[in-house]
């Protein structure tokens, strides 16, 4: 397949692109770090790390990349953690998070909120877990609180979660088992207590993805639909729904991954960017503009490589940064380049 980049004004300071099923990082003062571990332009097979067919996790917290993987052979949740002065994948080594957890060959989510990294998994049991990470402390599994269920319960969830945080709030969003997204929320520190639909009685036969923007500051989720097309819902900021609506008439094959690019990053818009895993294995990918209605029409990327399963996104906007991409490609094994 064609390889194929889109580039936006260069005074910008920013270059965007889309994984190929796994992760795209927008990163800031740890932009150096994907420079020098994941080429420019070129797929890099991580030596280390086990196999996998779910889609990784990964986030930006005290200028480190973590990286969150659940392993084929075991389900175990392992991680790695890569400062600004590693010189290669070897450097981070990869450590089990899981302790006597499993995570039901569902991938991970993550996000950083209240100055504290959430990690959350859906155990084979169909229970919603987390594990924090609080800042001031190294990134070793010793230093994570431990794993616990998500309040809210008895809940059963399938596929992979989401996680989308910003200010205070963050919102967790899951798949139940008769198909409808559903969600609960942690603001000032406090989970609600219950697990909520979203309005609009949409069902998915995979695992959703949510961002926010600062542009509006609405929480955007997209799924995948019953006929494969990519929805949308929008919560404003008052707490009303819009509605699920179809995006575009791409077919996809697995949950898509959409990350929020905030104001000062791009100009003179700001936006969501959309990857999604397209029949095939590849990948494609769209951005759409809140304010001014403007979309970009599915675009498919680095199609050198087959994805095995849906993108997963997370953005980090503090500064202009490159893109990392890390994919579950041949054989199971993970993959990674920027740009």
């Amino acid at each position: 397949m064609k390889k194929s980049v889109r580039r936006f004004d260069r005074r910008s300071r920013l270059i965007w692109v889309v994984s190929l099923c796994g992760l795209s990082i927008l990163l800031g003062s740890t932009k150096e770090v994907l420079a020098i571990l994941c080429e420019n332009g070129k797929w890099t097979a991580i030596p280390i790390f086990g196999r996998t067919n779910t889609k990784p996790a990964a986030v930006v917290f005290n200028d480190n990349l973590h990286l969150f993987v659940t392993r084929n052979n075991s389900d175990r949740v392992f991680t790695a953690v890569f400062t600004p002065g590693d010189t290669d994948w070897r450097h981070a080594g990869f450590v089990s998070l899981s302790q006597n957890i499993r995570a039901g060959g569902n991938g991970p989510a993550t996000a950083v909120v209240n100055n504290q990294l959430y990690l959350f998994i859906i155990d084979p049991t169909g229970r919603v877990l987390l594990n924090t990470l609080p800042s001031g402390v190294s990134p070793s599994p010793s230093n994570f609180t431990g794993w616990s269920e998500v309040p809210g319960g008895p809940f059963i969830a399938t596929h992979e979660p989401s996680a989308a945080a910003l200010g205070d709030e963050l919102n967790l969003f899951v798949r139940g088992t008769d198909g409808g997204i559903y969600f609960t929320t942690l603001v000032g520190g406090v989970w609600s207590g219950e697990w909520k639909p979203v309005p609009g009685g949409g069902i998915t036969t995979h695992g959703p993805s949510a961002t926010f923007t600062d542009v509006d500051t609405n929480l955007y989720v997209y799924v995948r639909g019953t006929d494969a097309g990519l929805y949308e819902n929008v919560r404003d900021t008052v707490g009303n729904w819009r509605g699920w609506r179809r995006i575009g008439t791409q077919i996809i094959t697995d949950s898509p991954a959409a990350v929020g690019v905030f104001a000062g990053v791009i100009s003179p818009q700001e936006g969501i960017e959309i990857a999604t895993r397209i029949v095939g294995g590849g990948i494609a990918w769209q951005a759409i503009f809140p304010t001014s209605g403007r979309n970009f029409p599915p675009t498919e990327v680095f199609g050198d490589i087959t994805a095995t399963a849906g993108p997963a996104a997370v953005a980090n906007n503090a500064t202009a940064a490159i893109f990392g991409v890390f994919v579950p490609g041949a054989n199971d094994r993970i993959f990674c380049s920027s740009v």
